[in-house]
């Protein structure tokens, strides 16, 4: 941390009658779902912590992104939001994945998949990466899109159309970083390797197999 921001996380600590509104990366809405979870002033979201917060307003039905994680981490230590997610994004959803596996949390049947708040994540996609085992954005950040797109047709028993490694890659991408980028934008390099020879992930499906699938729904 800057000293600046050291400065700030100071003048955070001793502001103990300021609004919630009025912390750094917060505003009227963020205090809303915070209230709403029991969370009404600086001391209380200093006793739950940014993590600890996040959870109770998911719990309390906040519509709440993963973007509130990082104001409230910016909030406590007088960081800009987006300079969180840059340098932080990894480590604080692997915290969220402990931390909710610890307290037994599971996702409700209905909810939104982590996943789907990806740029090219859909359902049918969700549903791909959930045949595959990865079910939260920190498993997707630890992954490489060769083994996934392999895998995955081994699993389907059926040849995938490449279009599919290259939404596996932005989606990766954007997990291990936060960058949005389109899926195509990874259509260049997996083409370069195909030319060159270092695109191997290939599966030789059974003669009578389907054509292949190209993802429904990014």
């Amino acid at each position: 941390m800057t000293l600046a921001a050291m400065a700030r996380a100071r003048s955070i600590k001793d502001a103990s009658g300021v609004p919630l509104a009025a912390l750094p990366n917060l505003g009227p809405r963020s205090a809303q779902m915070l209230a709403a979870a029991g969370i009404g002033s600086l001391a209380a979201l200093q006793r739950a912590g940014a993590i600890g917060a996040y959870m109770r307003v998911k719990r309390a039905g906040g519509p709440a992104s993963l973007n509130l994680l990082y104001a409230l981490v910016g909030a406590l230590d007088g960081t800009h939001w987006q300079q969180v997610r840059r340098q932080r994004r990894l480590e604080l959803l692997t915290a969220l994945e402990d931390q909710a596996r610890a307290a037994g949390q599971k996702r409700p049947a209905t909810a939104k998949s982590e996943l789907q708040t990806l740029r090219n994540i859909g359902p049918a996609m969700a549903r791909d990466f959930a045949l595959l085992g990865i079910r939260s954005c920190a498993q997707l950040a630890r992954a490489d899109a060769d083994r996934l797109y392999l895998k995955l047709q081994r699993l389907t028993g059926r040849r995938h159309d490449p279009c599919v490694w290259d939404t596996f890659a932005a989606a990766i991408h954007q997990a291990r970083t936060g960058e949005a980028l389109p899926w195509w934008h990874f259509t260049r390099e997996r083409k370069q390797r195909e030319g060159s020879g270092g695109f191997v992930p290939r599966f030789d499906a059974p003669s009578r197999a389907a054509p292949p699938r190209r993802p429904a729904s990014r």
